[in-house]
């Protein structure tokens, strides 16, 4: 029987078994009747009967309205016995996936699941079966789901499997493994020799990877309790980006597989003697191409240990632990491996160095260590700051439930302090979140393995950007997978996806080492097949993890439609494919407050239930988690009383906000309605007003403020009379400025110091002979021969009209410099080229270089960009460029600085006010660059705005 509902019953038995031998199911029962009196009646049924109600429900479900007295009447889901534990999803693609559970209900009983990507406030439908597993299909790619199960089709108790992501092409999906044991590990191993990687760093800029492992004679475990081989071999082993195996080299001692890349490529590694004894401590340095450079020895007493090392993108920076002083230093060494500072933690217990880590923001530098100090050993996160020599810990917090066998480890991303480590059971991996004074920011994540725990003898923790990864082994059935789980930094340690391996050729894995790529990049795992069996391999894997729904694509805005009182459509433009799930916010107040929807189709969206007379804004983006967004920009909901609503079309390209407006009269000294717009090809308008007739214009708001402007873009439309009904369909367009400036006036250049003056008038005339009002700025342009290119100034940010001199600061030495001045108006119509002027560039100078890229992020669109240099952090400004592409020449060796920012005043000095930045670190310590007699040095500056933020109460 599938489907039964009692109800309107007085005083009666609802299913009577009268006399026999039954076998039956009953689903979807629902017992609504009050006045029953017993629900099944099964005391007359024979032996070998079973009775299966299913779904059961109703205020006289269950066995306490049953007459069955030889216990031959069944109720899952309603007072049985038993429980439904997640167990990992299987056969994951990117439409399907295989939910999985175990339970300890009866056999035959009957489950039901929904799926659902948005938490199950929606959901397909509801499915069943018998097993304790079950496949869904028809996903969509790059999605988060949750499974929940349940016995009783009427909806709970549920047992949530957790979520899942589909994998998208790019977006957590195995690429290929990079090489197992065949590649790299012919140091003169046997059989029965095992290998086993220790450590992988990738080289940015190159691709290249760098793997150091081991070979040994006995069991890869025995060689991890050591933490050293007597008679095995250690070597490096080079790859191209593309996984090709390029080279090797055996190291002359062994090493714990901690290893850094500097600026330019070169490799240091951590060495310790693998003589008896094992006293000798050292960090060797190698060229890109595994030629051994120099080294350093940190000890030779054998108290000393070698920890993690990182670096800063020029420097190294280690942590050495001496078990005699019960000590740990942060050792920064120069690129020669001379040491610049020294931090030194001391405890009354042995210490143990587990992460460094860079905040190339503040300059501050994380260390988490544990001590063996009496009576509990305790995990610490110690931070220094950026002039650490001889200094103490600014903050140094303890982790008392965190032990030396957990493997905590330490990263720094998007301005936050994260720390990662396994639970004591060994079955969770957990994430927390700090912010950088090291309060705990109330963020954190637990991954659970249901099955077992979590394999040793190590996991890895690495962030790049906003993403964080944690690299770990899943002990399924006796075998091992490498694991890699990526978070967002940026959302609150939001899961966003994961992807396993195992290699084909050897079983099981183990992880020991990750390194990633390049922003946005591919996460590299390294590890061995084994800890305890003979003939154990290497086995590295590359992973493709880059940003969920990372297919190639952009979303742009399209006009509001079908806009009321209570709601409108928002539509978008995409290149995203076909199934793309959009999520879109929504808000009333700029994004203090918002309202997301999740898993959007297609390129429309209705929002209803709305406030009359409001302005919304609305974002779109691809990621379940938000960022990046694209603004669909403001619409305003309709009010209740009499109002002129239309579309305006602007074709034009200046930059500012669309003002529309209604007066009583078409010389507009009396506005009494207005609005503000985004800056869009079209767009819908509402206006409310009263009873009476009105004359409308709009137009661009180019000089901010909302001032209306006689002379620059705009577009009129009226009269419209007002009277019972309101008055839809007012469409109109605002005009194009399409005319250009004349050109600027009497350039001049003139040689001064090894830097050319320009000098020039401004423009008073259109091309049309109507006098110039709307000027914004200029464009300077410099040649060395027939082909001009802008040094300064573009259509989009010119020069400001206000200024009619310029300093070339780098012009090319040895040859004839040729200069020409473009003015710009507010609509971008660029003018022709001033005739030119010239100046020789002068001789220029010998000695070494810095050369650059100037990046900008301001919302400010006037004022010349100036990057400077100094030999000291904060020093005077020894040279100086106004040019995107800059170089400074003729640098004696030594070190440099780099500083940038927008001059809104155009006064030559940098205000508190104005846009700045450096070449990486903080604004009061930028990183160094280093000159050395002729050499080519690289140093990019970003600017952005310093403005203050209003906070929100």
């Amino acid at each position: 029987v599938s489907s039964i509902t009692f109800q309107s019953m007085s005083a009666a038995t609802a299913i009577n078994f009268v006399s026999g031998v039954f076998v039956s199911t009953f689903s979807n029962i629902n017992f609504a009747a009050s006045g029953i009196t017993t629900n099944v009646n099964a005391s007359a049924i024979g032996s070998g009967s079973r009775i299966t109600m299913l779904s059961a429900s109703g205020i006289r479900g269950g066995p306490s309205y049953e007459n069955d007295p030889f216990s031959r009447v069944d109720w899952p889901g309603i007072g049985a016995a038993g429980t439904i534990t997640a167990l990992a999803y299987t056969a994951v693609s990117a439409n399907s996936l295989t939910a999985n559970w175990i339970t300890t209900f009866p056999g035959g009983t009957l489950y039901y699941m929904q799926i659902s990507s948005d938490s199950f406030v929606t959901f397909p439908s509801t499915v069943s079966t018998l097993n304790s597993n079950f496949n869904f299909g028809g996903l969509i790619a790059g999605t988060i789901y949750e499974v929940r199960v349940s016995t009783s089709f009427s909806g709970g108790p549920f047992s949530n499997l957790g979520s899942i992501m589909t994998p998208t092409a790019g977006g957590g999906t195995l690429n290929f493994n990079f090489f197992d044991a065949g590649e790299g590990v012919g140091i003169g191993s046997a059989n029965g020799q095992n290998e086993m990687g220790l450590g992988i760093k990738v080289n940015p800029s190159s691709g290249d990877i760098y793997i150091i492992f081991a070979s040994t004679p006995g069991a890869t475990g025995e060689r991890n309790l050591a933490g050293h081989d007597t008679t095995g071999v250690v070597a490096m082993a080079k790859y191209d980006s593309n996984g090709v195996y390029v080279g090797q080299r055996t190291l002359p001692n062994d090493s714990n597989g901690s290893l850094a890349l500097d600026g330019v490529g070169d490799v240091y590694v951590a060495e310790t003697d693998r003589n008896p004894g094992n006293n000798l401590r050292k960090i060797s340095k190698y060229t890109p191409d595994l030629t051994p450079m120099q080294g350093r020895v940190i000890s030779d007493t054998g108290l000393v240990e070698l920890g993690p090392m990182i670096s800063d993108g020029s420097t190294i920076f280690s942590l050495l632990e001496d078990n005699g002083a019960n000590s740990l230093q942060l050792v920064h060494y120069a690129v020669n491996l001379v040491p610049l500072a020294t931090a030194t933690y001391v405890s009354n217990g042995a210490l143990r160095g587990h992460g460094v880590a860079y905040d190339g923001g503040s300059g501050d530098y994380y260390v988490l260590v544990s001590s063996a100090a009496t009576p509990t050993a305790k995990v610490h996160l110690l931070k220094y700051p950026p002039a650490f020599n001889a200094t103490s810990p600014t903050a140094d917090v303890t982790f008392p439930d965190i032990q030396t066998d957990q493997y905590p480890r330490v990263v720094v991303a998007a301005g936050k302090v994260y720390v990662a480590f396994l639970n004591s059971s060994g079955f969770s991996v957990i994430v927390r979140e700090y912010d950088q004074s090291l309060n705990y920011t109330g963020f954190s994540s637990t991954i659970t393995n249901v099955t077992a725990p979590f394999g040793r003898p190590s996991m890895d923790l690495k962030a790049q950007g906003p993403n964080i990864y944690v690299a770990a082994t899943v002990n399924e059935g006796g075998g091992g997978d490498y694991l890699v789980m990526r978070y967002d930094a940026n959302n609150g340690l939001a899961y966003v996806s994961s992807a396993t391996y195992n290699s084909p050729t050897y079983l099981p894995d183990q992880v020991r080492a990750m390194a990633i790529g390049a922003l946005g990049g591919d996460v590299f795992v390294t590890g061995g097949s084994s800890d305890t069996i003979a003939n154990a391999n290497v086995v590295s894997a590359r992973f493709q993890m880059g940003a969920a729904g990372a297919a190639a694509g952009a979303v742009s805005p399209m006009t509001y439609t079908s806009v009321s009182t209570i709601s409108f459509n928002a539509n978008w433009d995409t290149t995203f494919p076909a199934g793309t799930p959009y999520r879109l916010d929504v808000s009333y107040d700029g994004f203090t407050s918002s309202t997301s929807v999740y898993n959007v189709y297609g390129t429309s969206y209705t929002f209803t239930g709305l406030i009359s007379g409001t302005p919304y804004d609305v974002r779109v983006s691809t990621v379940a988690s938000g960022l990046p967004y694209t603004s669909l920009g403001i619409v305003t909901t309709f009010g209740a009383g009499l109002s002129i609503s239309g579309s305006i079309f602007y074709p034009g390209s200046a930059t500012g906000l669309i003002k529309v407006e209604a007066a009583v009269s078409p010389a507009f000294s009396t506005i009494v309605s207005s609005q503000i717009l985004s800056n869009l090809p079209s767009q819908p308008y509402y206006l409310p007003v009263g009873a009476g007739t009105y004359y409308l214009r709009a137009y661009v708001d180019v000089l901010g403020g909302g001032s209306y402007q006689n002379w620059f873009e705009q577009g009129t439309a009226g009269s419209y009379l007002v009277s019972a009904s309101s008055i839809t369909g007012a469409n109109f367009v605002i005009a194009v400025d399409s005319i250009a400036p004349n050109s600027p006036l009497g350039l001049s250049a003139m040689l001064n110091a090894s830097q050319v003056g320009l000098t020039w008038a401004a423009p008073t005339a259109s091309t049309n002979g109507a006098v110039l009002q709307d000027l914004r700025g200029y464009i300077i342009q410099r040649s060395t021969g027939v082909t001009s290119v802008n040094i300064a100034g573009s259509p989009s940010a010119p020069i400001s009209n206000s200024v009619l001199n310029f300093m070339d600061f780098n012009p090319v030495p040895n040859v004839t410099n040729f200069y020409k001045v473009v003015a710009v108006d507010f609509a971008r119509n660029l003018s022709a080229p001033s005739p030119a002027a010239s100046a020789s560039g002068g001789t220029g100078g010998a000695g070494g270089i810095i050369v650059g890229h100037l990046s900008t992020f301001t919302a400010t669109t006037s004022g010349t960009y100036r990057v400077q240099v100094s030999s000291t952090p904060n020093g005077t400004a020894i040279a100086e460029s106004n040019q995107v592409y800059y170089s400074f020449s003729g640098l004696s060796s030594g070190t440099y600085y780099l500083r940038g920012y927008r001059d809104l005043n155009e006064d030559a000095v940098r205000g508190s006010f104005e846009p700045a930045g450096v070449f990486g670190g903080s604004h009061n310590n930028p990183y160094p660059v280093y000159v050395s007699v002729t050499n080519s040095a690289f140093g990019d500056v970003s600017i952005c705005d310093r403005s203050w933020l209003q906070v929100a109460t």
